[in-house]
């Protein structure tokens, strides 16, 4: 039930990789997409993802004020804020 609207752009994520035993970057892309998702979401525990939700539109500046910078540009140039 997921329509990809457009590409948004690309992040890089520097981490420590336990298993190369080294630091790492992890590079995303991000797609602005529409639907009308009501599924439970369940946190990718193995990526250090904690907890994930839908939020609304409406609200989404209230969840980016303990984000990352990068993020909230993301965000922004999607047209969400």
């Amino acid at each position: 039930d997921l329509t990809v609207i457009d590409f948004v752009g690309t992040t890089e994520h520097e981490y420590y990789d336990s298993y190369l035993e080294r630091d790492a970057i992890k590079q995303v892309h991000w797609f602005k997409m529409r639907g009308n998702r009501t599924d439970v979401l369940h946190p990718q525990i193995a990526e250090s993802i904690e907890w994930v939700r839908w939020i609304p539109q409406g609200e989404l500046k209230n969840y980016l004020n303990n984000s990352y910078s990068n993020i909230r540009e993301i965000i922004v140039r999607a047209g969400l804020l």
